[in-house]
């Protein structure tokens, strides 16, 4: 399943929702390497690429909804720290457990859906307190 990017999803600032499109593509070539039979060798790049970059995002996209006073600041920073805990669950039980296609699939899935949706249902209350 592809995840997208779409207009909905807009947070009124450019950066976070470029940055919301790089993520997205991320978690998409995770199952784009399923689909070649790469998974193997491109999946622990993927990964690392991914926990460096949310990281990076997740910092600024918290000091933006400070910033603008947003009321969904606190949610959107307790929302990231659960998924830094998800991910670094499901990263490390997919290294320790072998990355299958079957795993990465189900990795795809967990961080694509968790995304997408959060995208919707927080980031995108950063629009009304933009200045």
């Amino acid at each position: 399943m592809k995840y997208e990017w779409t207009a909905s999803m807009a947070s009124g600032d450019a950066e976070i929702d470029a940055a919301h499109r790089t993520l997205i593509d991320a978690i998409n070539r995770l199952d784009e390497a399923v689909a070649r039979g790469t998974e193997v060798a491109e999946v622990p790049g993927i990964l690392s690429f991914l926990e460096s970059y949310a990281w990076r995002h997740f910092s600024h996209e918290e000091e933006c909804f400070m910033r603008h006073q947003c009321p969904a600041a606190e949610a959107n920073q307790q929302a990231h720290a659960e998924f830094v805990a998800r991910f670094t669950r499901l990263r490390d039980d997919l290294m320790r457990d072998g990355v299958t296609p079957e795993r990465v699939t189900t990795l795809h899935r967990a961080l694509g859906d968790w995304l997408v949706n959060h995208i919707a249902a927080v980031d995108t209350t950063l629009r009304p307190c933009l200045k």
